[in-house]
């Protein structure tokens, strides 16, 4: 049992690396946005306008749910980013 748990720790461990490291080059101010980035941004605050946690570029939820896209958007290089219906699925998760 003792195996399998720690197993399982280090696959977390890896998926965690894994997210951060997809995450490592972008910067929110950085000139050399990427196309999809540069989408994600203007989309964000459209998402959900009338819900409190998406509502303004401060509210809570903006954040992860872009680094979230952005994390999807190096992942799979070949979609990268595409706005319908996605955002929508992410929040409710």
């Amino acid at each position: 049992m003792r195996s399998s748990s720690s197993s399982s720790q280090r696959q977390q461990q890896q998926q965690s690396d894994y997210y951060q490291k997809l995450l490592s080059n972008y910067s929110p101010s950085g000139r050399n946005l990427t196309p999809a980035a540069k989408q994600i941004e203007l989309d964000l605050l459209r998402t959900l306008p009338s819900n409190r946690h998406y509502d303004s570029p401060h509210a809570d939820g903006i954040p992860k749910l872009r680094r979230v896209l952005l994390a999807y958007s190096v992942h799979n290089p070949d979609v990268e980013y595409c706005q319908v219906g996605k955002n929508s699925i992410l929040i409710s998760l």
